[in-house]
């Protein structure tokens, strides 16, 4: 299956790409594959974030923007439900959902 989500115009100077990817838990170690997402636009007019995925998938997405001190990255995860639907959940919530699957 294939999540997609829309992002509006950014200004390059501040903001990165957006970005997807799918995530694992290798033990303890969240382990973010962001070679599952691909970012369709620009930064003038915008344009969707898709991420291949199945249910069951822990995923984010997010942008990355840069104040006057550090860059800072951020994003938001999700879990795909069976009729692909997307749960919102923290890194928490992440640790224990992912000591079931592995």
């Amino acid at each position: 299956m294939r999540i997609e989500f829309e992002y509006g115009s950014y200004n390059p100077s501040q903001y990165g790409m957006p970005w997807g990817a799918i995530v694992k838990l290798e033990g303890w170690r969240v382990v973010w594959n962001l070679s599952a997402g691909t970012f369709e636009g620009d930064s003038v007019k915008g344009g969707k974030v898709y991420i291949k995925c199945q249910p069951g998938d822990i995923i984010a997405t997010g942008q990355n923007f840069c104040d006057r001190e550090d860059y800072i990255h951020d994003g938001t995860l999700y879990v795909v439900e069976e009729d692909g639907s997307l749960k919102k959940v923290g890194k928490v919530t992440i640790l224990e959902y992912g000591e079931g699957r592995q």
